[in-house]
């Protein structure tokens, strides 16, 4: 069953005003480490880990525990 997203506002008010942005920064030393660093450790590519990072905030946001994403890759991915 597919439920539906959350809506901070009723049917009709759909406006802009109340839109926000958020926006996150990582340090080099962050970025150095999601890249290089935690996927060995974990045995997994950095893809893995921003899915990962999706899934965990859909749940937070919506309280489901299921997430349905539809990955497409270029076809030249390296094993390393």
């Amino acid at each position: 069953m597919v439920g539906s997203l959350p809506a901070d506002c009723g049917p009709g008010e759909n406006n802009l005003g109340p839109a926000q942005t958020l926006s996150v920064t990582l340090s080099a030393n962050e970025t150095l480490a999601l890249l290089q660093e935690i996927p060995p450790v974990y045995h997994t590519q950095i893809n893995d880990l921003l899915l990962t990072a999706l899934a965990q905030t859909f749940e937070r946001w919506t309280g489901e525990r299921t997430l349905l994403v539809a990955v497409e890759g270029h076809g030249r991915e390296r094993n390393l």
